[in-house]
C-alpha cells in the first residue's frame, strides 16, 4: 500500500490508486482511492472530520444512555435484571452474553447504534454525503457485499467452524433463548457494520486526509480498532492484524461492503456457535488463532484481487454522488454571494 504524494492533485504514475475521470473540477481529476475520496467534496476541510469525530461521540453518548434507560426500564416492566447485564458485560468478553433477549440488545444493539451517531455527527458537521463513508462509489453496493458474503461464508465461517467443531473443550450449555437468537440474528450484523464505518471509514478516511500517507492511515486506525477490544496480549495482535487487513479489503474493493462481508460471517459464526454450545468468547487468544485468523484474511484478500482484476464489480459507480453534492454546493455559495 504506497503512501500519496498529493492527494488533491492528479497522480499520473499510479492509476490504481487516482483515476481520471470525471472532473470534480476545473484541472482537477476524480480522486477514486476510497481512503480519500473525502477530498474530492469542495466543502471538504481539514477540521470537518475532527468534528465529525467529536459530535459522534457525544451523539452516541446521548443516543446510547437514552437506550440503557429504556432498556433498564423495559427490563424491571418484565423482571428481567438489566444492571446485572450491564455489569456483566463490563466484565469483557469472558462475560460477553448475546444470546438473551437484553443481553443482544445491550452488547450488539448498542454498537449497532453507532451509526446512528456517525450519521448524526455528519448531518451537522461533514458537509459530505453519509454515501461517501460507504464507498467511493455512490454507496452501499448490495451486488458487492453479497458476492464477498458468499466468498466470506466459505472462506471463513467454514473454517471458523470447523476448528471451533474440533476443539473439545470449548463444549458448554446452549445461551440463546428464542427471543436472544432473533435478536442477535438481527442485530449482530449491524453490530459490525458499525465497527466499519467508524474504523475503516471514518477513521482511516479521516487521518488518510491529514497525513496523506495511506499506510500510517491503517496502522494508525488499526490500534484505535486493537485498543477498542479487551484481549489478552496475543489477541490484541489478532485484532491489529484483522484491522489493517480490513483496511486492505476496503480500499480493494473502494468501500466497506468486502470488509463488512467477513465481519460479519466471522462474528456471527462465533456468536451462534456459543449460542448454541459449541464454542465460547474468550479473552484469552491462543497463537493457534492468529495464525488461523491470518490465514483466512490473506485467503479472502487475494479472492478480492482476483475479482478486482477478473471483473468490474469493484469500479461500478452507483451514484456520481461527488458531482450531485458539489454542484448543490456551488449553488447555494451563488445564493450567498
Amino acid at each position: 500500500m504506497s503512501d500519496a504524494t498529493n492527494s488533491g492533485s492528479t497522480n499520473k504514475t499510479n492509476t490504481t490508486n487516482i483515476t481520471d475521470t470525471t472532473n470534480t473540477s476545473a484541472g482537477s481529476a476524480r480522486i477514486e482511492d476510497y481512503f480519500w475520496y473525502p477530498k474530492n467534496f469542495k466543502s471538504y476541510r481539514w477540521f470537518r472530520p475532527l468534528l465529525v469525530s467529536i459530535l459522534t461521540v457525544v451523539f452516541y453518548v446521548l443516543v446510547a444512555n437514552g437506550a440503557t434507560i429504556i432498556l433498564q426500564f423495559l427490563g424491571n416492566v418484565t423482571g428481567n435484571d438489566v444492571a446485572g447485564t450491564l455489569k456483566g458485560l463490563a466484565g469483557g468478553y469472558d462475560n460477553f452474553d448475546s444470546y438473551s433477549t437484553f443481553g443482544a440488545l445491550l452488547s450488539l444493539g448498542l454498537i449497532a447504534l453507532l451509526i446512528v451517531a456517525l450519521a448524526l455527527g455528519n448531518l451537522v458537521a461533514g458537509k459530505r454525503p453519509f454515501s461517501s463513508y460507504i464507498s467511493s462509489k455512490g454507496g452501499w453496493r448490495m451486488k458487492v457485499f453479497f458476492i464477498c458474503l458468499g466468498v466470506a461464508l466459505v472462506v471463513s465461517a467454514l473454517p471458523v467452524g470447523v476448528s471451533t467443531l474440533m476443539d473439545a473443550d470449548t463444549k458448554g450449555a446452549v445461551k440463546f433463548t428464542v427471543a436472544g437468537f432473533i435478536f442477535c440474528i438481527i442485530l449482530g450484523p449491524f453490530q459490525c457494520i458499525a465497527e466499519e464505518f467508524i474504523f475503516r471509514a471514518l477513521a482511516t478516511q479521516t487521518l488518510a486526509g491529514w497525513f496523506r500517507i495511506r499506510i500510517l492511515a491503517v496502522i494508525l486506525s488499526s490500534l484505535f480498532f486493537m485498543a477498542m477490544h479487551p484481549y489478552n496480549g496475543i489477541g490484541k495482535i489478532e485484532i491489529f492484524i484483522t484491522g489493517a487487513a480490513m483496511c486492505l479489503m476496503a480500499w480493494i474493493a473502494n468501500g466497506i461492503e468486502a470488509s463488512s462481508a467477513i465481519h460479519i460471517t466471522n462474528n456471527m459464526t462465533i456468536f451462534i456457535m456459543t449460542g448454541f454450545g459449541i464454542s465460547r468468547v474468550t479473552e484469552d487468544v491462543t497463537v493457534s488463532s492468529i495464525i488461523l485468523s491470518t490465514v483466512i484474511d490473506i485467503v479472502y484478500i487475494v479472492i478480492l484481487i482476483l475479482i478486482k482484476k477478473k471483473t468490474n464489480i469493484f469500479d461500478e459507480v452507483k451514484k456520481d454522488d461527488v458531482a450531485e453534492y458539489n454542484h448543490k454546493f456551488e449553488e447555494k455559495l451563488a445564493r450567498k454571494k
